[in-house]
């Protein structure tokens, strides 16, 4: 039941003891996606699956969407878990605890930065076993990454990107775009080259100028905002 008595001191206190605990229970989250797929590769190649007479290219293709289906459950319980309050919404309250959900912000794109790069790199050197999961996961979150960085914190609700998004968050922004334009131009030219010499090519390569089109300049946004000296 939340407590109506609080005052904002308290609710930012809060907030910053559940951005603690949020970012241990995502480390936790991440270091087990990574154990389970090393456990997976290694039972693999030692022939384990074959053994319990499982075959490996249907255990292939569903194991992305048992990783999935794994994220889909953390993200249930952090909504639940770390749902904010109405009176936590409000635009003055957010303005007051600006720093601590722009840190929040910044572990959000740098963790998924990480991984949509981690992602690229296992779909493009897979190029026989490519499958929709992967494509979709690895599509889903560069395309995140690039919300974050053309609108900001709370991308999806205008009350949130109207509060939080101050004069030095649409500058570092702005420069963060800009590198991803430029980079998205260049990856153009480079897959009509890689379409014209390699066309079995392709479909790799337009991952990766994805993946360089949105990761880079989301690491740059952060680098950016650690750079201008917010706090947390």
């Amino acid at each position: 039941m939340e407590r109506v008595d609080l005052t904002d001191e308290e609710r930012i206190a809060r907030s910053k003891r559940r951005f603690r605990e949020s970012m241990i229970v995502s480390l936790l989250v991440g270091v087990s996606v990574v154990v389970l797929t090393v456990l997976y590769k290694s039972a693999e190649q030692r022939g384990i699956f074959e053994q319990f007479g499982v075959n490996t290219a249907q255990a292939d293709k569903a194991f992305p969407w048992f990783l999935i289906g794994l994220l889909g459950v953390f993200a249930i319980f952090a909504l639940i878990r770390y749902w904010v309050p109405k009176a936590e919404r409000r635009p003055e309250f957010l303005r007051k605890n600006l720093d601590t959900i722009h840190a929040q912000w910044r572990w959000v794109t740098l963790i998924l930065s990480g991984v949509a790069v981690l992602n690229t790199i296992n779909f493009v050197t897979k190029v026989e076993d490519q499958d929709t999961a992967s494509a979709g996961s690895v599509i889903f979150m560069l395309l995140t990454l690039a919300l974050l960085v053309s609108f900001g914190p709370g991308c999806i609700s205008k009350s949130y990107r109207e509060a939080l998004n101050d004069e030095l968050m649409r500058t570092q922004r702005a420069k963060a775009a800009r590198l991803g334009y430029l980079l998205a131009m260049l990856g153009a030219a480079v897959l009509y080259v890689v379409n014209l010499k390699r066309p079995e090519l392709a479909g790799s390569a337009t991952v990766v100028v994805l993946c360089a089109a949105s990761a880079i300049p989301s690491l740059y946004f952060v680098l950016l905002e650690w750079v201008s000296g917010r706090e947390n």
